[in-house]
């Protein structure tokens, strides 16, 4: 007598929209599983090209994904993007709008919260798509409720650095490129730069409400920026304090905290 081992012994799996079913057979008895399907309630990103990649860092290990991560939207069109979010890092109202090609974006991890950031890696639709971009958000950054942090990647062969525990209040913006090109009427010459503009923030910068950054400036480690500044140079000096439109250096040899100590 031949025995039939599907019926000793066998596994199928059924899945349909809601549920996922496990029939198992077992010595001729068959049971049966049945569970929510969790992929329809997974919501993910649309990614157009494949080429695009969003990636999870998380114990120095990176594995590639399409699923929503909590408190981030995130618009990715164009090609050979790159977005690594290194955990745990917590957001809320966050958005990544990135559209142009051979662009990359990092935020490491941080133990405090990242409260209206968004990052504008747009190219004008009537154009063609901008290219190689570049935006790092090192360990430890915060950002604040009411308009955060802004940051606006409009030129190509850019880069935005932002160093290690770097505080920013809200209503915040950081322009690495004009947007559009403006010219002199008489020579017809371009006035303003539209390729490789950059803006770096050193670590443990405190960057106050209403701040604007230009392109094309550096602000050293310690730093702290006054309400309603405009950064439009680079600054050489460690650990002062700026304020202004623009921006000018008063006062030196400071230092700040994060925790809130109330002095008698």
């Amino acid at each position: 007598m031949k025995l039939d081992m599907k019926k000793i012994f066998s596994i199928e799996k059924v899945k349909s929209r809601e549920y996922k079913h496990i029939y198992i057979t077992l010595f001729f008895i068959k049971f049966s599983f049945k569970y929510k399907n969790r992929d329809k309630y997974i919501e993910k990103y649309l990614i157009e090209d494949e080429s695009n990649k969003i990636y999870i860092k998380e114990n120095g290990i990176l594995r590639e994904t399409q699923e929503k991560i909590p408190g981030l939207d995130i618009d990715l069109k164009g090609a050979n993007n790159t977005i690594i979010i290194e955990y745990p890092t917590h957001f809320i109202d966050s958005r990544i709008d990135c559209k142009g090609n051979n662009g990359k974006i990092i935020i490491e991890q941080t133990k405090n919260k990242l409260i209206n950031l968004k990052i504008y890696m747009s190219s004008n639709d009537n154009e063609k798509l901008l290219e190689n971009r570049y935006v790092h958000i090192k360990r430890n950054a915060s950002s604040g409720g009411g308009g955060g942090l802004s940051i606006f990647s409009w030129s190509e062969n850019s880069k935005v650095i932002i160093g290690e525990d770097c505080m920013f209040s809200c209503g915040i913006k950081v322009f690495c490129g004009d947007g559009h090109l403006f010219k002199d009427k008489k020579t017809g010459k371009y006035i303003n730069n539209y390729d490789g503009c950059f803006v770096e923030i050193g670590n443990h910068c405190w960057i106050g409400m209403n701040v604007v950054v230009c392109k094309n400036t550096r602000i050293p480690d310690g730093c702290i920026i006054g309400v309603n500044s405009v950064v439009t140079k680079s600054i050489n000096e460690e650990n002062v304090v700026l304020a202004g439109n623009p921006a000018k250096i008063v006062r030196k040899d400071i230092e700040w905290e994060r925790k809130v100590k109330y002095l008698n």
